[in-house]
């Protein structure tokens, strides 16, 4: 299964953790949600198969089953780049 980008439609690649959608220069992390409670589940992964677990409810869901959307990363702080900030105070001795 391709996954896509659900702003532009183009193939997400994964770099680093999180994918990356180079036409639109957008970074997206993949997320699954329950379908009976709508509470974030929690991804478990073990020998090649995906499952989910939802703490709302207290059942392990199937890959299948489970609503699966793309979110937006949010970007951190130390990421950005700000303007130096130039000194107005002139220090004399």
């Amino acid at each position: 299964m391709e996954n896509l980008c659900p702003d532009c439609g183009q193939a997400l690649m994964w770099e680093s953790g999180v994918y990356v959608c180079n036409p639109c220069d957008n970074t997206f992390i993949k997320q699954g949600y329950c379908n009976t409670c709508s509470a974030q589940l929690e991804r478990l992964q073990a020998c090649g198969s995906t499952s989910y677990f939802c703490h709302e409810c207290n059942e392990l869901t199937s890959r299948s089953t489970a609503n699966i959307v793309f979110e937006a990363k949010k970007r951190c702080l130390k990421d950005t780049v700000f303007p130096s900030a130039r000194s107005h105070h002139r220090i004399v001795d």
